[in-house]
């Protein structure tokens, strides 16, 4: 896939995030939508793989997923800490807006902190909106 045609999906998918997608379906694009494999690590640094140039540790096979797709070389993390960071992937908003201030851990922490047990299956989320696109998602992990 040309990066330009990358970037016209993705604003797509992102315009249609933010306002529900009332106009996009996935017929809309000019072609078959890139397959989009998402990885989240705990603790790994954009230095840490082969692909951005580690010549000491070994990761064939997220190698091969970069030669042949695309890497992002600026990013932003919301957070440290996993759940706050995770929050923001998934739904696009800033954690503290959806009290997620902390890791999730036992209800008792969390309630002393402020912070729901789970976040609500009415945010929006990444996964809803590239379902709407035609996409088939699926969380694996944490």
């Amino acid at each position: 896939m040309k990066r330009r045609d990358f970037l016209k999906s993705s604003l797509a998918t992102a315009l249609g995030l933010g306002a529900g997608l009332p106009f996009l379906k996935a017929g809309a694009l000019d072609s078959k939508p890139p397959n989009i494999i998402l990885i989240m690590a705990d603790d790994l640094g954009w230095g840490d793989l082969g692909c951005y140039g580690n010549p000491w540790v070994k990761t064939p096979v997220i190698d091969q997923l970069a030669r042949n797709g695309l890497r992002f070389k600026q990013f932003y993390v919301n957070s440290s800490l996993c759940s706050p960071s995770r929050t923001a992937f998934l739904t696009g908003r800033f954690p503290s807006e959806l009290s997620v201030f902390n890791v999730y851990g036992h209800e008792e922490a969390d309630d002393q902190q402020g912070m729901a047990d789970f976040l609500s299956p009415d945010l929006p989320m990444l996964s809803k909106g590239l379902r709407q696109l035609g996409y088939h998602t699926a969380h694996v992990g944490k």
